[in-house]
């Protein structure tokens, strides 16, 4: 009561006009005029600055943005099938934990190997055994049980050449599926071509000599599926075969060419074959029934990586 008193004493001091101003905003005779008043302070302008545009005004806002010019470099981030941003540093630390296993069970099988060599332990070498038991794949150990030797054997690595070239390989391919399609995709095809590989050549050995000569190990099969999805993607780019440059696609038929041949010639028998074809049929299968309809990014974040 106290405050409107002071308003209507201040109001007797003022002339007509004055009074007929102020009174429309204290007491606003007409409602249309009064809202156009107060219209100013609600404004959409004052409104965006203080919250998030709406999607129109944010597609509004990138058509008036200037493309950016072809020297200028890329972008920090590609935009993955969820339609987020994917750092880098995701495929990065992904394929870094598969190449970090891959590496540890290398140095372990090696430092024991050594040892055993050096001292002839008994302990050693049934610790040894037990690491074939469960980590190599053959037909003696599929067949007493432990099928679950054709997933471990593709961690597992005896020679130190096989296990560089597969791992720089796997970085190369890796990185650009986890871009694409995400760490589960990637876990699908590492998983999924490495047992389609891995059947196919315990099949071709069931087939092909005693079953207790015959052991395999190695991601072959797994980045041989990795490189046939993304010939599938986007088959003319760039790669280097044995430093040789030349597309995907000339890449993936001079592969299967290459396998064809030596399995029917009996080509450099201790290499896994039929691994690699099964690796690649998987990859392409899978890419044809689930991948090729699904979202993905854009086909310039190979450039990031290959």
């Amino acid at each position: 009561m106290a405050s409107c008193m002071q308003k209507m004493n201040g109001l007797i001091h003022l002339s007509r006009a004055q009074v007929w101003s102020t009174a429309r905003v204290l007491i606003p005779v007409n409602p249309h005029t009064a809202y156009q008043s107060r219209r100013h302070f609600f404004s959409r302008t004052s409104l965006l600055s203080r919250y998030t545009p709406s999607p129109r005004v944010r597609r509004a806002q990138q058509s008036r943005q200037v493309p950016p010019s072809p020297s200028e470099p890329p972008p920090e981030h590609e935009s993955n099938n969820n339609g987020g941003p994917t750092p880098y540093n995701v495929p990065n630390i992904t394929i870094g934990i598969v190449i970090s296993a891959c590496v540890g069970i290398w140095g372990w099988h090696s430092m024991y190997l050594a040892e055993y060599r050096r001292t002839g332990s008994r302990k050693i070498r049934e610790t040894l055994e037990e690491f074939n038991k469960n980590m190599v794949m053959s037909l003696r150990n599929i067949q007493e049980g432990r099928s679950y030797t054709i997933l471990t054997s593709t961690f597992t690595h005896f020679n130190t050449l096989h296990l560089a070239f597969n791992m720089m390989t796997l970085w190369s391919f890796g990185r650009p599926l986890v871009a694409f399609y995400g760490v589960p995709t990637f876990i699908i095809l590492w998983v999924g071509s490495g047992i389609a590989g891995g059947a196919l050549q315990a099949y071709a050995w069931s087939n092909n000599g005693p079953y207790h000569a015959h052991q395999a190990v190695g991601a072959s099969g797994s980045i041989f599926g990795m490189l046939a999805v993304l010939t599938c993607i986007t088959p003319k780019a760039q790669v280097a075969l044995f430093w040789i440059p030349m597309t995907l696609r000339a890449s993936t038929i001079l592969t299967v060419a290459f396998s064809v041949a030596a399995i029917s010639q009996d080509w450099l028998p201790f290499l896994g074959h039929w691994d690699h074809l099964g690796g690649m049929a998987f990859g392409a299968f899978w890419w044809l029934i689930a991948l090729r309809r699904g979202r993905m990014g854009p086909k310039s974040a190979l450039r990031n990586f290959l």
